[in-house]
């Protein structure tokens, strides 16, 4: 027999053989393929879920920060006022006491709103982004608490935004009352805060 035939003969018996050397090298080819297609569609979620988070919490973050502002703004708008307010009656420490009672009970109203829409963002946010935020929410989160006290200590007339009674009378009401342009030392801390964690999320987006 010749060569050529001999080696015709040894495919035709190995042909079998072959096949299943064939199937089995696509089949990994294949399993390969997905396994790369399913890490790479994770990876591409997981990163798409770290900036659809990130960007959800710079603008709760965002909103938060124009809520404080808005608490601490040292102006009295009209449409702040009670609706009974006599702007020319008599003006007296008691009065005004009371006006800026139900001016700033609003304005902590609207301020523990937007305090917590942010916490739920950033519960969420700490558990798709990691613990590197947890202090930072841990800081923004005193806030709150710091504004509840001090309009606490000043309620229910406000006499002691006048006359401060002690250190603390007077220190909340310069934590209820910044400055206009944010120069002052409180309103220059809690815009540090905001720029930190506006500096960390930008990185993921």
């Amino acid at each position: 027999m010749s060569m050529n035939g001999q080696s015709a003969n040894f495919w035709i018996e190995n042909l079998p053989l072959l096949t299943d050397v064939i199937v089995a090298i696509a089949a990994i080819i294949t399993a390969c393929v997905a396994v790369y297609g399913v890490t790479s569609w994770k990876r591409e979620l997981k990163q798409q879920t770290k900036h659809k988070t990130a960007a959800n919490l710079k603008a709760e973050a965002r909103k938060l920060q124009r809520a404080l502002k808005l608490f601490r703004d040292p102006r009295l708008f009209s449409n702040e006022f009670p609706p009974d307010y006599q702007r020319d009656g008599p003006i007296t420490k008691k009065n005004e006491g009371k006006v800026l009672a139900f001016i700033y009970e609003n304005r902590l109203r609207r301020l523990s709103s937007a305090f917590e829409s942010f916490e739920q963002t950033a519960i969420e946010a700490e558990a798709i982004l990691g613990r590197q935020l947890e202090e930072t929410f841990n800081e923004l989160f005193m806030l709150q608490v710091s504004a509840e006290t001090c309009y606490q200590r000043l309620a229910p007339d406000f006499s002691a935004f006048f006359d401060y009674r002690d250190k603390f009378d007077q220190s909340a009401r310069e934590f209820l009352q910044g400055s206009h342009d944010g120069s002052d030392l409180r309103s220059k801390a809690f815009q540090k805060q905001f720029q930190d964690l506006e500096s960390f999320l930008d990185k993921l987006l």
